[in-house]
């Protein structure tokens, strides 16, 4: 019983080395090559996402100055 013990101990005390095997290399090389097949269209999202921001703020400042036109002026004083 306490050779299990000693033995678990080592076990757990003594890391075991990091091995890459050849199924990890294969789809690392997989994973890279779907990233490089995706760049160009996670830059077209990042451009029209920019797109969308501008205009969201265009239409945000619009929204303002109507609502500023149209305030009754009876407000204003």
């Amino acid at each position: 019983m306490f050779s299990l013990l000693i033995e678990l101990l080592c076990v757990i005390t003594n890391p075991v080395p990091f091995v890459i095997t050849e199924e990890t290399e294969k789809l690392r090389a997989e994973l890279t090559q779907v990233r490089t097949e995706l760049e160009p269209w996670e830059n077209q999202i990042i451009e029209h996402k920019g797109r969308l921001d501008v205009a969201s703020a265009e239409k945000e400042l619009m929204k303002q100055k109507v609502s500023l036109l149209y305030t009754p002026h009876h407000l204003f004083y």
